[in-house]
């Protein structure tokens, strides 16, 4: 349990070095404050004050570190920003209500734990697979029977693989404090968002109007 020497900022998005300054937790253990105060020495004539009982956390338990860039603070509890939950982008409208769902949870952790929401967005892309009718099985064996064009079955692959590195992988570093790990989370979910805009919107459309044509022709047959 360590805070990272650099991480992303979740305020203005850059990439800022730390530095730490102690808080102090606001549920004190009560022993904890007295094992500090009886093994360290001059408390015998004083009152113990709020700075000192903030000495009894360790800085890797909880602190606070500010942006270098924009000067935000950042509050990290046990290694992991708790404050603030920066979210990602938003689904698009013709997105399937269940992949939506997963969709919107892996934004509302992507900066949290940019591993946890590629693993979110590869369920989304199951939920896809279920919405364009393909049977269940192995996601790889599902995209390769929607008889997608080479650009939206490279799409497809290319977040089943992201997803399946956040999953199983143990070579990429997934940390919190690689910016490249929030760049893939990112991009699987701007590719999962043009895929289904694609899909959904284009094949809508393409219904749209093969059947206002046929409405035509009969219309010309009268």
């Amino acid at each position: 349990m360590f805070i990272p020497s650099s991480y992303t900022c979740p305020h203005c998005g850059t990439k800022t070095a730390r530095q730490v300054h102690r808080v102090i937790e606001t549920e004190l253990e009560p022993f904890d404050v007295y094992k500090y105060v009886k093994y360290n020495p001059g408390y015998a004539d004083r009152n113990v004050t709020l700075e000192d009982v903030a000495k009894v956390y360790d800085p890797d338990f909880i602190c606070i570190t500010h942006c270098l860039d924009c000067g935000k603070p950042v509050l990290w509890r046990e290694g992991g920003i708790v404050w603030p939950v920066r979210k990602g982008m938003s689904p698009v409208e013709e997105m399937p209500g269940e992949a939506k769902e997963f969709f919107n949870e892996a934004q509302s952790i992507l900066y949290l734990s940019p591993r946890a929401a590629c693993v979110l967005l590869r369920l989304s892309l199951d939920k896809i697979c279920d919405e364009l009718g393909v049977e269940q099985g192995n996601l790889f064996n599902r995209i390769e029977k929607l008889n997608l064009s080479p650009r939206l079955n490279k799409l497809f692959h290319v977040c089943r693989k992201i997803g399946n590195e956040g999953a199983h992988g143990s070579i990429f570093d997934f940390s919190i404090a690689n910016p490249e790990a929030l760049e893939l989370a990112r991009a699987s979910s701007a590719f999962i968002n043009l895929l289904s805009a694609e899909i959904f919107t284009v094949e809508e459309a393409l219904n749209h109007y093969a059947s206002r044509i046929d409405e035509i022709k009969d219309l010309g047959k009268q």
